[in-house]
């Protein structure tokens, strides 16, 4: 990730950053999950997958413009999220991307319908991790 810089400075709410650029693949994250995002992309990076990773930055506004752009030269969208995968802001990217981009296939990972367990070890192996984000990347392209 980036390092913070000392001077002041100002995000623009409603704009994805482009992480990484790609052909073969559009894997969309936010917040919290974007370290585990990126290291499953240089993982694929390392496997011969060209991915493009879109960092959200702000939910809304959502920047649908960078999304559909990104997915139309992809043909492939893998939504991200540490939310619930019910109601989450993976399933509106890709409700968002679906009523955009025409031929593209999609998937998305979130934490399971279910309470979370006691075990720390239960909870960070059914958060979406980089192991889980690049098992989905592959069964998707």
């Amino acid at each position: 990730m980036e390092e913070v810089p000392d001077e002041q400075y100002a995000t623009p709410l409603g704009k994805a950053a482009v992480r990484m650029t790609g052909n073969d693949l559009t894997l969309v994250g936010s917040g919290g999950g974007m370290p585990e995002v990126m290291k499953a992309a240089e993982a694929l990076k390392q496997q011969g997958m060209s991915v493009e990773v879109i960092d959200l930055r702000s939910l809304k506004p959502m920047d649908t413009e960078a999304l559909v752009t990104s997915v139309r030269k992809t043909k492939r969208l893998l939504a991200v999220d540490q939310g619930y995968y019910t109601l989450s802001p993976g399933a509106e990217v890709v409700a968002r991307v679906a009523e955009n981009v025409e031929g593209a296939r999609f998937k998305r990972i979130a934490f399971p319908d279910a309470p979370p367990p006691a075990s720390p070890e239960m909870f960070l192996w059914m958060r979406p991790n980089a192991e889980h984000i690049t098992a989905a990347a592959k069964k998707l392209v």
